[in-house]
């Protein structure tokens, strides 16, 4: 926000909706917080027709679910890149080379359309309270069309 982005804010959490109010106070104009769900949240919608860089700590519940929501629109998608946090195992998953331990379906998915790069780790001692599992941050930049031809449904 202080280096002049746009931002629009999805929240459930009425203590997080709160902060982030103080927040856009600060920012006039830059900084729009949506109250919801963003399980049910119509990205298109909100975006009126433009496309966003979407950066997230996802909560771990979710995150997954979401991912696969966002993976699974009509292409070319909302957004032109994503930037979210992970568990670290399950960006171990995203990000696994074809043949690895943990390559499996949320890596077919999340390669098909996007180039998915572990940025960087960070330790439990980050957050309060601290969880019990290291996350990791991962960028997916978006690839114009699938890397192979496949039916949307057959990767669910």
């Amino acid at each position: 926000l202080d280096a002049g982005a746009r931002v629009l804010a999805v929240e459930k959490d009425d203590r997080c909706v709160e902060a982030l109010a103080e927040v856009a106070a600060a920012f006039p104009g830059r900084l729009d917080v949506i109250r919801a769900d963003a399980l049910e949240v119509d990205e298109p919608a909100l975006l009126r027709g433009a496309r966003a860089q979407v950066v997230a700590n996802l909560p771990y519940n979710v995150s997954t679910t979401l991912l696969a929501k966002w993976l699974t629109v009509d292409w070319p998608p909302w957004f032109d890149s994503l930037t979210l946090m992970f568990q670290r195992e399950v960006a171990d998953r995203i990000a696994a080379p074809p043949g690895g331990r943990d390559y499996g379906r949320l890596s077919v998915l999340s390669q098909w359309r996007t180039v998915p790069r572990r940025l960087f780790d960070i330790p439990p001692t980050a957050f309060v309270p601290p969880p019990k599992v290291t996350s990791s941050v991962v960028h997916f930049a978006v690839l114009d069309k699938p890397v192979a031809p496949a039916g949307l449904a057959d990767l669910k």
